[in-house]
């Protein structure tokens, strides 16, 4: 296994080289690139029918929160329900539990479990809990290096939102920051922490609404490397340094939760933007004259992803349609996983409910596609066409049937970890 794959991932835009002895790392929420992509090649061209090898198979506690692998280690946020937090560091090639740290955060919400995933430097573990709690876990010591509750430190007079669903967001690392969402409406919107002491290094401005789980991700947008976030209103657009707005843009005139991170396209001028709850996805063009960013919208989709971002490859856009209304009876047939045309917002294909993917993530690798069937607990290798659904190979990878298996998927080095409520698997796709 550490001979099999000696390659270095660089994450350009988050501005740090993720690397190990033998290891490709996915040290982040959404991997090295934070677009769920990847490049790593020395990967079977097909599953056997029965799957392949499970590598080993950890229980975990009810939870939406993915993996981030550094160095050959596993780090996930685990959940006590109704009582604590629990970082778990597991051995990538065997599962085995290295240490744990444990806080607590009493109380419950809606969708119980954890929420994120964690971001991982070389000396730190950067941690978000439902209830705000950001925690710096320093990986020599085991220990917390530093904390905040961010509800707390950017409190809201009203707090009905956190208590329904709590902190959902992911933390994100620039340079030697860590940068999170305050989820006030009175409150700078972003905050970077300083990643060693925990001080503020800078604050964005108000976004003036509370309701923000779409994760900020580092994109390139018209030449300059920036955050992207929303809020429930408008796409915004963040100096990582500084913090200052470089553009905001209204996409949307009335209120849903948004959830999924943006994509920009290679051209770095297009930014496809997409969420659930029957609001829909909107293609926008960024362009830039010096500081000065003009927006236009190219076209509207009725049609979106809940959770997960859309994939881009070989020219077209791979993402899960299914959203709240395409869950039941013979609305299922609307979801699915499916091939957008961007120049015009066509759906050229979706799979409806054969197979039916419900709300779980999909990832790029390669030349390749994986899908996660987060109601049959099925993992598909997909052969990326603009034609036609093109199933390579799929196999059962979990024996869930919860319909709630929406955690992102994790990728090193040819082991993938899948999750769903119970527990946490990985498996060697590698050859």
């Amino acid at each position: 296994m550490m001979g099999r794959m000696g390659c270095w991932l660089t994450a350009v835009c988050v501005g740090w080289v993720c690397c190990g002895v033998g290891w490709a790392d996915w040290p982040q929420y959404l991997g090295p690139r934070g677009d769920a992509t990847c490049d790593e090649s020395d990967l079977l061209d097909t599953w056997p029918t029965d799957g392949p090898r499970q590598v080993w198979r950890v229980a975990m506690g009810p939870g939406f929160g993915g993996a981030a692998i550094k160095g050959g280690r596993v780090f996930v946020l685990d959940r006590d329900m109704g009582e604590a937090d629990i970082l778990r560091v597991l051995e990538l090639s065997t599962g085995k539990e290295l240490w744990r740290y444990r806080y607590e955060a009493k109380g419950r919400v809606g969708f119980e479990g954890s929420r994120c995933t964690p971001a991982v430097t070389d000396t730190h573990v950067f941690t978000t809990g439902q209830f705000g709690h950001l925690y710096a876990f320093d990986r020599a010591t085991r220990k917390p290096a530093w904390s905040v509750n961010l509800f707390e430190k950017y409190p809201d007079a009203d707090d009905s939102d956190k208590q329904n669903w709590g902190y959902g967001l992911n933390p994100l690392l620039h340079g030697d920051k860590v940068i999170v969402a305050s989820t006030s409406s009175e409150s700078p919107g972003l905050v970077a922490f300083d990643q060693s002491t925990g001080e503020v290094a800078w604050e964005s401005e108000p976004f003036g609404d509370k309701s923000v789980y779409c994760s900020p991700v580092m994109r390139t947008i018209a030449g300059r490397t920036g955050i992207v976030v929303r809020n429930i209103f408008y796409l915004y657009f963040i100096d990582a340094d500084t913090g200052q707005t470089l553009f905001k843009h209204r996409v949307y005139t009335k209120g849903k939760i948004p959830i999924t991170p943006v994509t920009v396209l290679p051209d770095g001028e297009r930014v496809f933007v997409t969420q659930g709850y029957e609001m829909g996805s909107v293609m926008l063009r960024v362009t830039a004259d010096g500081e000065k960013f003009d927006v236009t919208e190219l076209y509207r989709m009725k049609r979106g992803s809940q959770v997960h971002p859309a994939v881009w490859h070989g020219g077209y856009l791979y993402l899960n349609l299914t959203e709240n209304r395409w869950t039941k009876g013979s609305a299922r047939k609307q979801g699915g996983l499916a091939c957008v045309d961007p120049a015009s917002g066509e759906v050229l294909w979706h799979t409806g409910d054969a197979p039916y993917f419900n709300r779980g993530p999909v990832m790029r690798v390669g030349d390749r596609l994986i899908a996660f069937d987060a109601e049959g607990g099925y993992l598909y290798l997909v052969k990326p066409s603009p034609r036609r659904f093109e199933r390579i190979s799929r196999f059962k990878a979990l024996d869930t049937e919860q319909k709630k298996a929406w955690g992102p998927l994790a990728l090193s080095g040819g082991l993938l970890i899948v999750r769903d409520q119970d527990e946490m698997r990985c498996f060697d796709l590698g050859r």
